[in-house]
């Protein structure tokens, strides 16, 4: 009797331990899920009250914080419990409406960082440097100049916070003028995208936030999300996971773009799923054409489309494929070759140059590795990670293709872009925590597909 009483005991003291053991696998992911969730809440609302002029380390002793982080849990609960019983019920209606509830609270947080920007001198309280440059190329472009040519020194980027690099590598601490002040790195559509939105937004509202696009772009990736796996369990795990994703929610937060990207590929898999390749081609097209590194999509949904309609290759069979490469052609002539003329080395400087030779080689990747290992002394120094690219992409290339041709469906075309972007971005000058957690949300992506 004692023996069975103090394993209800143990179970009863073991949240984690009940949900694994009496749930539904699909519970047990929103679980996890939420539970992460509502960490970053109260990371959030301890950087908000510690910008109050709160002591950071007697919030615990606050009762406003107090009180706040009971009813964040009481509601938390709540949802739970809600969600729980629409699995018993089989409501899928119910999952939905409980998904936009957390869909909501992240748009409050949201505001509430947007408020204090514009509320508070505390340059802590300003986004990723990347959505104020890019933000500055909005108005630069609308004053008629370019982007790739300005500097941003004087702008709102130009702050204490990012004015200079600071980091520590190999036991010492480096600093440096952020080369981002002279070089506008991204892709013509990161800005061209935003504009008319801008455009609307300032006229109504007085004032802008990139973020606000970004998280806009973020709520019709759940929409068009949830349209991608056939079976109704892949498509609430699969809802589940994006929506409630941490790592992809706090880059918003902060201001990392790679939501918009992302959009893009998704809607090129939903048209390949659809063999509506035309479509498809355009969409990855868009992808590479806000940000370099999704061009490595490209090869693999031409493989797809080539493999799965023109074998055997003839020339017929050629002459008929060869309109999908051409698309991919044309649009990089209509959004590069404009930026192109305009300036054609300065776009070089800031697109290719900047990034194998200005930005300061650490990360996560072999930048970081090399600096550890000592053969990269200084961060600033060149080295050459083209060569190991070049490599990768002898290597990895033809033996995925090979694979994809054994097997060409979408979910493996998916699945063979990411892991050739994932490598060529990890043997860069710089693999961040935010490109990590793109590469894995995409993986994991294919899991539901």
């Amino acid at each position: 009797m004692g023996k069975e009483i103090k394993k209800i005991f143990n179970d009863l003291i073991s949240p984690y331990l009940m949900v694994m053991k009496y749930s539904s696998w699909e519970f047990t992911l929103f679980f996890v899920l939420s539970i992460m969730f509502f960490s970053s809440v109260l990371d959030y609302l301890k950087i908000i009250f510690s910008n109050l002029n709160l002591n950071p380390e007697n919030l615990i002793n606050n009762s406003t914080f107090i009180l706040i982080s009971i009813l964040l849990l009481i509601i938390f609960s709540l949802l739970a419990i809600f969600y729980y019983w629409a699995i018993k019920k089989n409501n899928n209606k119910n999952k939905i409406l409980i998904i936009i509830c957390f869909l909501i609270i992240q748009a409050l947080i949201l505001s509430i960082n947007i408020y204090r920007r514009y509320n508070n001198t505390n340059p802590a309280w300003s986004p990723q440097d990347g959505i104020l440059q890019t933000e500055t190329a909005l108005d630069y472009v609308l004053k008629g100049k370019n982007p790739y040519q300005e500097d941003y020194y004087g702008t709102a980027m130009d702050n204490e916070t990012y004015h200079w690099i600071k980091f520590d590598s190999v036991h010492k601490q480096w600093t440096m003028l952020n080369p981002a002040l002279e070089s506008y790195v991204y892709m013509p559509l990161f800005f061209i995208l935003p504009l008319p939105f801008k455009y609307i937004f300032v006229n109504i509202f007085h004032f802008y936030d990139n973020r606000i696009f970004n998280f806009l772009i973020y709520l019709l990736s759940c929409l068009l999300i949830y349209k991608l796996p056939s079976s109704l369990k892949k498509k609430n795990g699969l809802i589940l996971f994006f929506s409630l994703n941490t790592f992809l929610y706090t880059d918003i937060i902060f201001g990392f773009g790679d939501i918009v990207p992302m959009y893009f590929l998704l809607w090129a898999y939903f048209f390949l799923k659809k063999e509506r390749y035309a479509f498809s081609i355009i969409m990855i097209s868009l992808a590479g054409l806000i940000k370099q590194n999704m061009i490595f999509y490209w090869p693999f949904f031409l493989a797809f489309i080539l493999f799965k309609k023109y074998l055997p290759i003839t020339k017929q069979s050629l002459l008929k494929f060869i309109k999908y490469p051409l698309i991919i052609l044309s649009l990089i002539c209509l959004v590069l070759l404009p930026f192109i003329l305009w300036n054609p080395m300065a776009f070089y400087h800031d697109t290719v140059y900047y990034l194998g030779h200005l930005y300061p080689a650490r990360g996560l990747g072999l930048a970081g590795l090399l600096l550890q290992l000592k053969i990269i002394a200084d961060p600033y120094q060149f080295y050459n990670f083209a060569i190991w690219q070049i490599i990768l992409i002898i290597t990895f290339l033809p033996l995925l293709l090979y694979r994809q041709y054994i097997n060409n469906s979408p979910k493996n075309t998916y699945l063979h872009c990411t892991l050739l972007m994932g490598g060529i971005w990890f043997l860069s000058r710089y693999f961040t925590e935010s490109h990590l957690f793109f590469v894995i949300t995409n993986l994991l992506i294919t899991l539901f597909l």
